[in-house]
Order: structure tokens, then sequence, then C-alpha cells
């Protein structure tokens, strides 16, 4: 993936998000972790 559609992709997510104010922050959680996976970095585990 390159910066410009990982830009475009987290802009389209978050304008979802505000349109959508239920679990906002387990929704962005969620699509963080997606985000990680996608990308190949691995989550912090604590």
């Amino acid at each position: 993936m390159n910066d410009t559609y990982e830009i475009l992709s987290l802009k389209k997510y978050f304008s979802f998000v505000s349109r959508q104010k239920n679990n906002t922050t387990l929704n962005t959680i969620y699509y963080v972790e997606e985000l990680l996976k996608n990308y190949g970095t691995p989550p912090t585990q604590t």
C-alpha cells in the first residue's frame, strides 16, 4: 500500500465515524488493529 491510499482510507474511515457516534472508541481501536495487521506491523502487546 502507498501512503496516499492509506491517507484516503483513514479519511474515509474517520468521516464514517463522525457520522456514526456509537462505540466510536471501540471502532477506532478495531480499525487501528486492522490497519496494523494489513500493513504488517505487529500490534503492541503489554
